[in-house]
């Protein structure tokens, strides 16, 4: 028998919808103020998760203030009221290799791997470019803001974080990594010729230097 205990609390609607914890009693949280085909959708997402143990992503992390200049630009686009779920600024990172679902008993080794590439990779500098929108401007999907500066470094680093996780059963990535910075994902194409004036208009040049590579556990969000 599989027991968890499922525990409803206030969680901030834009921050997380739900979220499981696997340790010698396991449990999972659902948002309380959700209504009841979300929370069932939580709690099989969550009781996935815990059954594969959990999921992850590798990721550079986003100096605080990099965080902060990019939430204002965000503010300035949210004002033209766009229908796109927005990145907050505390989960602001730029993905290097999506690990998928993992078991609990690899983390350790895929830490240890990337201390590995980041103690022999010297620092660099990244420079944030123009927004840009996936798949294309006409039915955009995701907004996001590219890299100029440092593209070459990320992708050697994500290179290497893909070769070495092979190791450990991972499979390698099947496309080219393009790195990118993601801000907001579109739910429909509300306002979007206006948003796409202003994405025209802002630019981004603030370099900033690459201190830390990390391994983020998933916090799943409905979309």
């Amino acid at each position: 028998k599989l027991l968890i205990p499922i525990i409803e609390l206030p969680l901030k609607t834009d921050d997380v919808r739900g979220f499981s914890i696997f340790s010698d009693v396991s449990m999972i949280v659902l948002n309380e103020n959700d209504i009841c085909s979300v929370k069932l959708f939580s709690l099989f997402h969550e009781v996935y998760h815990l059954l594969k143990r959990t999921s992850g992503i590798c990721s550079i992390e986003i100096e605080q203030e990099m965080r902060k200049k990019i939430s204002e630009i965000q503010k300035k686009f949210q004002e033209l009221n766009p229908d796109i779920k927005w990145v907050e600024e505390k989960n602001l990172h730029l993905t290097l290799k999506f690990l998928g679902e993992t078991k609990e008993n690899l983390v350790d080794d895929i830490s240890h791997i990337l201390e590995e590439i980041a103690s022999t990779t010297k620092q660099f500098i990244i420079s944030i470019e123009n927004v840009g929108l996936f798949p294309d401007r006409k039915f955009p999907k995701v907004i996001w803001f590219g890299v100029s500066i440092g593209k070459e470094e990320l992708k050697t680093i994500a290179n290497r974080i893909d070769n070495t996780l092979t190791k450990l059963n991972f499979k390698k990535e099947n496309r080219q990594f393009s790195p990118h910075l993601t801000i907001g994902r579109f739910r429909s194409n509300r306002n979007i010729d206006s948003l796409l004036k202003k994405i025209n208009e802002e630019r981004f040049d603030k370099p900033f230097f690459i201190k830390k590579i990390l391994m983020l556990l998933d916090l799943f969000t409905f979309q």
